[in-house]
């Protein structure tokens, strides 16, 4: 290390102090950076640093080194020790070596007190120690443009050129991509769309962004060339120009599109101006990291790297490290937790911009509120630094010179990455470039299940053509078939899908937006379809479409809307509706007297209303922009997410065999195992697919479909506890032990080939168990040979001699015979699937209204799913409480059923009685 580059101590109580020999590196370190090393004192006034202080007075004489003041700050205030203690205990640590030291940051008075106290250094060297901690004072001023936060640092490609160079070079390829794609548009609006394009054209020039949307065109463009596949719809607001589509970030056509997509919520002159902020496109991708690599190879590679995050301490993680240091009692940490947990769910759901309306408080029971408050100071607290999950940044700056690299762990990939030493807020702060490249199951599912169709997919246009009155697909809706289907997957969602019955892109997308939180009140009358509208024939028509007539106020976009025929300029209604959210009064109540004058007087020219009528109904307006602004979600976010999800009704609808396929497939690669059961119980249920149970022989490496038998092969790593290597293990087994059926094929050739080879495992019980190995016999002979094989007085083993063996094979041969070769009886099957499989594959030889208990829903009116023995068919009935209680029901108990008594769902009419709902039971 060069010695004029850094400054040196012998550090705290840690340090060299800790080594027999630390006087000979005491010597080497001060032979090498000389001046620029000191010896460090502290004044813990315990007896360890004492004889610490001692010693370094000592060898500064002896070898003329400098001493220097320490402190071990671990916190600014001591008033802070419990905060720390607690934090310590949550985490299981403990140091008990720090006992009676300082660990605050304290004042150069304090400081020199506690020396004072300490009594080791004299007067004079304590001055000395803490004036030579002034040398930091000599470090020159670091002057790089990271630290100007007024320079938006936005990347070239191209640096040989100038702006106005590279802007025309952005214009260039803007216009050839129009000529590429105006053939798949009518001609009669070729001149809207060259005018629209003109705008946002004009508007990316003006602000000198060109550069921005330059290098991400370079940048998926090469990702996709290297086989990475980008959303076909959007995120955020990026769909709302339709240059996006011209790049290749999209397939949306805002121009066209069913739902109203305005360019001024993506970007405005003077938003980035007035801000001097940069444009923000986040790409949802299957695969990210083949995006990183591309990215690399256009930007090169020291000018990006994935940044870092901070984590920090949640709400959940908060209140359960302040339940467990303040002693609160069992019952109530764990109900505060659940409610935490609810309102933790909420936020998982929600929109960026919705979660600032959605408060904890409206989750915390009443009387905890106060026990819980005790929890805020953890709160946001820094405990962690990770990789940003989808976040890069990129400089033409040289980052490791500029930042310094940091290696991180993943604990997505268990792999070290090169982060740069940067997070977002810092980027974000001083006008940096970040770039968001995030993995998402959805996108990789819609490929993979066109790439399993051998369809070419369907641009979103296309797509909504042909789901066009088309019931299959909006039956998956209305039939609540919604695993793998975007937006739909929660309980609660499903069943308020079946009820809507959304029937187009609209009605989804309008959905989508209406089930968030801040909806509430207006959802019941939005899920009847009532009719709702202002009344005001212009106002009316410029929310309403033609596939959606109701004047709900779901969207931004319709209040900027609405605002702009109130005369307010299009490019300023974005910002007016975050300063209405934001409650800054201030700013709105001037946009309030304009728009209500505004607004009174296009009513008066328009509708030719009265004076005093208009005005009434201008404000009435206004307050539905105030209420809305609360909960009126981005149109442009809301139609690519309901995009996402069409995708996926219309191949689950059309394709289900390849759908459940690639989904079950996705799910195993995260080791999501609950979802795979859903996904099979669905696939059942809803497509009468087949799921064959597993079979020695077979490839069982990876999932597989078979169309004419309408069926899907699991892979042996869906069952809990599995890996690959069992699953290749088998596969190799089976190729390796035979190919031909002879007289040497059998269970206890194959145990000992198995075990010769280092194939068996204890995997084989539960192999065998699920009638894996049926082939060689029934499964409980085949258990109990094994059990024999491994651990009986005759067990075979590799390590043994050739001579025991030999003597061994025919004891194991005679024991073979011995055993009755039969299976498992029923409830002992049905427990060892349970058990191994979480469901039940076997179908037995029995009347066919036997049926076995799989899934307990207990917590209302009981609800419990049996499975008919016979067919393997599934259906869940609702049993009255008291007959449950009476007669309790546990998962895996099997009952005959003599009689079912079908009844009518209730609900609560308008006036409050219950009544009756046709169709459903």
């Amino acid at each position: 290390m060069p010695k004029n580059d850094v400054w040196v101590t012998s550090a705290c109580l840690g340090g060299v102090w800790k080594y027999e020999d630390y006087e000979d590196l005491i010597i080497q370190i001060n032979n090498h950076f000389q001046e620029n090393f000191f010896l460090e004192v502290q004044s813990h006034n315990v007896d360890r640093q004492k004889e610490i202080n001692k010693e370094v007075l000592r060898l500064s004489k002896k070898y003329s080194i400098k001493i220097i003041a320490g402190v071990d700050s671990h916190m600014i205030s001591s008033s802070q020790t419990k905060e720390r203690d607690d934090y310590l205990l949550s985490r299981g640590i403990k140091y008990p070596d720090e006992e009676n030291w300082y660990l605050d940051f304290p004042s150069y008075e304090e400081l020199l007190n506690r020396f004072k106290k300490q009594n080791v250094l004299s007067y004079d060297q304590t001055i000395e120690s803490l004036q030579n901690t002034n040398i930091f004072e000599q470090v020159g001023q670091y002057d790089s443009i990271i630290f100007d936060d007024k320079i938006i640092k936005l990347p070239t490609l191209y640096p040989e050129l100038s702006q106005e160079e590279r802007n025309k070079k952005f214009e260039n390829l803007i216009w050839n991509k129009w000529q590429e794609e105006k053939s798949n548009i009518s001609n009669v609006q070729h001149k809207k769309y060259e005018e629209e394009i003109t705008k946002e054209v004009s508007t990316i020039v003006e602000t000198n962004m060109s550069d921005y949307f330059l290098l991400d065109y370079e940048i998926i463009k090469r990702g996709v060339e290297k086989g990475g596949h980008i959303t076909l719809t959007s995120r955020g607001s990026a769909p709302s120009f339709y240059t996006s589509k011209l790049l290749g970030f999209t397939t949306i056509d805002r121009i066209s599109s069913k739902v109203k997509l305005f360019p001024e919520r993506f970007i405005t002159k003077e938003r980035i101006l007035e801000a001097g902020s940069l444009p923000d496109i986040d790409f949802n991708l299957s695969d990210p990291q083949i995006f990183l690599e591309a990215q690399n190879e256009i930007i090169g590679n020291e000018h990006s790297y994935p940044m870092i995050t901070f984590g920090t301490m949640k709400s959940s993680g908060a209140w359960k490290m302040y339940a467990r240091a303040n002693n609160i009692s069992f019952e109530i940490a764990n109900l505060i937790s659940d409610q935490i947990k609810q309102y933790e769910e909420s936020l998982k759901y929600a929109d960026e911009e919705e979660k600032e309306n959605i408060s904890i408080y409206n989750f915390i029971e009443e009387k905890y509120k106060n026990i819980y408050d005790g929890s805020l100071k953890y709160l946001n607290l820094v405990n962690s630094i990770s990789i940003h999950p989808c976040a890069s940044l990129i400089m033409n700056e040289n980052l490791k010179e500029e930042f310094g690299l940091i290696r991180i762990k993943s604990s997505a990939s268990n792999s070290d990455n090169l982060c740069v030493n940067c997070d977002g807020l810092f980027a974000e702060k001083y006008k940096m470039l970040k770039n968001d490249l995030l993995k998402v199951d959805v996108v990789d599912l819609i490929y993979r299940t066109y790439d399993l169709i051998n369809i070419k997919p369907h641009t979103i246009p296309e797509l909504i053509e042909v789901c066009k009155n088309d019931d299959r697909v909006w039956d998956i809706y209305k039939n609540g078939y919604t695993i793998g289907i975007n937006q739909f997957e929660k309980e609660a969602t499903t069943k308020k899908g079946m009820r809507y019955s959304p029937k187009n892109i609209s009605e989804l997308s309008a959905f989508i937006s209406a089930i968030r939180p801040g909806f509430q009140s207006e959802y019941h009358t939005f899920e009847q379809r009532k009719p709702f509208s202002f009344g005001v024939e212009t106002l009316d028509n410029i929310i309403q479409t033609d596939e959606f007539p109701y004047s709900f106020m779901l969207y931004q976009e319709n209040t900027m809307a609405v605002l702009a025929y109130a005369g307010i300029p299009i490019d300023e209604t974005y910002n007016i509706i975050k300063n209405i959210a934001k409650k800054r009064y201030e700013k709105v109540i001037s946009v309030k007297n304009t728009f209500i004058k505004g607004m009174t007087k296009r009513l008066i020219e328009n509708e030719k209303i009265k004076k005093k009528d208009a005005d009434s109904v201008s404000k009435k307006t206004w307050q539905v922009i105030e209420d809305s602004a609360r909960y009126s979600f981005n149109s442009s976010h809301s139609y690519s997410v309901a995009g996402d999800s069409l995708y996926g009704a219309y191949l689950k609808s059309h394709y289900p065999i390849q759908f459940y396929t690639s989904f079950i497939q996705i799910m195993e690669d995260k080791g999501n195992k609950d979802r795979i059961l859903l996904a099979k119980k669905e696939a059942i249920e809803a497509f009468n697919i087949n799921f064959p149970i597993f079979q020695f022989g077979q490839d069982n490496t990876r999932i597989s479909y078979n169309l004419d038998n309408n069926a899907v092969n699991m892979s042996l790593k869906s069952i809990k506890g599995f890996g690959n290597k069992i699953a290749e293990d088998m596969l190799q087994l089976s190729k390796l032990f035979t190919i031909e059926k002879n007289s040497q094929y059998n269970f206890l050739n194959l145990l000992m080939f198995a075990e010769d080879n280092s194939y068996l495992s204890t995997k084989f019980e539960d192999l065998i168990k699920i009638r894996y190995f049926e082939e060689f016999g029934k499964n409980k002979k085949l258990y109990e040979f094994y059990q024999e094989f491994t651990s009986g007085k005759n067990r075979y083993s590799k390590t043994h001699t050739d001579k025991t063996k030999e003597k061994r094979i025919p004891e194991l041969q005679k024991i073979w015979n011995d055993i009755p070769n039969k299976n498992y009886s029923i409830q002992e099957q049905i427990k060892n699937e349970l058990e191994i499989l979480n469901e039940i594959q076997t179908n037995f030889p029995v009347n066919k209204n036997y049926a076995v208990a799989i899934e307990l829903d207990l917590k209302y009116s009981p609800k419990i799913e049996f499975q008919n023995l016979l067919t393997g068919e599934r259906k869940t009935f609702k049993i009255k409480s008291k007959v449950y209680n009476e007669f309790p029901i546990n998962k895996g108990d099997i009952l005959l059923f003599k009689k079912v008594i079908k009844k009518n769902s209730m609900t609560k009419n308008e006036e409050g009685k219950w009544i009756q709902i046709e169709d459903k039971f």
